[in-house]
C-alpha cells in the first residue's frame, strides 16, 4: 500500500469526520423527522437502545465520556419518556437503563429520515457503488474495533 494511498485515505476520513462533527450536524434530518432531541442526547438514546438493559456507567464507557455527561442526558431522555430507570437485580445499589417505545419510536423517525436524505445525496450513485461503499466502510470499522482491542 503506498504512502499516497494512505493519505488520500487520511484526507478523505478527516473531511468526513470534521462534517459529521458539526455543530449543526443532524439538525435537518431531526428536523425532518419531528425530533427536537439535542444531538448529544440522541447519541445516549441509541446506545441505550443498541446495549438493552445497561448501567449508565456502561453507556457512557460505551461513548467514551463521563457518567456525570452522560447522566444529564439520561435525565432529559427520562424527562421525555424517552427511557425508563429500573433497579439492576444483580446489584440493587445500580439501576439499568432502558429505552422505551417512544425511545425506540424517535429513533426510528430518525434513522428513516436519515435514509431518506441519503436517498435524496446519493440519488446519481450506481447502487452497486452505494454496496460497495457500505461494505469497505464496515471493514474499515472492523479493522478498527479489531486494532483497537489487540494487546
Amino acid at each position: 500500500m503506498s504512502d499516497v494511498s494512505v493519505a488520500a485515505l487520511e484526507s478523505a476520513l478527516t473531511r468526513l469526520i470534521r462534517r459529521a462533527l458539526l455543530p449543526t450536524s443532524g439538525d435537518e434530518t431531526r428536523a425532518a423527522a419531528g425530533v427536537t432531541l439535542e444531538r448529544a442526547a440522541y447519541h445516549v438514546l441509541l446506545r441505550i437502545c443498541d446495549q438493552g438493559a445497561v448501567r449508565l456507567s456502561a453507556v457512557a464507557d460505551s461513548m467514551g465520556l463521563d457518567v456525570s455527561t452522560v447522566s444529564r442526558h439520561v435525565s432529559r431522555l427520562e424527562h421525555d419518556g424517552l427511557v425508563t430507570r429500573s433497579p439492576d437485580p444483580d446489584d440493587g445499589r445500580a439501576a439499568l437503563l432502558a429505552a422505551t417505545d417512544a425511545g425506540r419510536e424517535v429513533l426510528e423517525r430518525v434513522r428513516d429520515a436519515r435514509r431518506a436524505r441519503l436517498q435524496d445525496i446519493l440519488g446519481d450513485w450506481d447502487e452497486r457503488d452505494v454496496e460497495r461503499l457500505a461494505g469497505l466502510l464496515d471493514r474499515l470499522l472492523a479493522t478498527f474495533d479489531a486494532d483497537r482491542n489487540r494487546p
